[in-house]
């Protein structure tokens, strides 16, 4: 049986991650990096998150973060990847509960997440 480990902000896990124009299959898992606040995080029972793809189209984008491979500790990450911070998924804690606990994101890719998503919901000062 597998360790659960409690979501924070910057933790990655491995989940089935349900699209609005296409349900996952069954066994379609995909990496998520939490970007909910932890104060938020220790009573809420939905999670916002972002999907970790290995697809490189539009890496370059102010909208997507690089993540270079081997970043997690994870066997999943082990090409360069990109965050997509342009689309923000909620997911149920009981789905990061019992995915797979892939690692953490350092702090210097966090705050390009934020700066990613401030861009991406149009919340910066003009």
């Amino acid at each position: 049986m597998k360790a659960r480990v409690h979501p924070k902000r910057g933790f990655v896990y491995r989940i089935i991650l349900n699209y609005i124009d296409r349900p996952a299959e069954s066994n379609e898992k995909h990496m998520v990096v939490v970007i909910q606040n932890n104060d938020i995080l220790k009573w809420s029972r939905e999670v916002n998150v972002l999907e970790i793809t290995s697809n490189p189209r539009d890496i370059s984008a102010p909208y997507n973060v690089s993540l270079p491979a081997k970043t997690l500790t994870s066997q999943y990450q082990s090409t360069d990847s990109k965050i997509k911070c342009h689309v923000l998924y909620g997911v149920k804690i009981e789905d990061l509960l019992n995915g797979e606990y892939c690692g953490k994101i350092p702090s210097e890719i966090m705050k390009e997440i934020d700066d990613a998503i401030i861009f991406s919901l149009g919340l910066s000062e003009d």
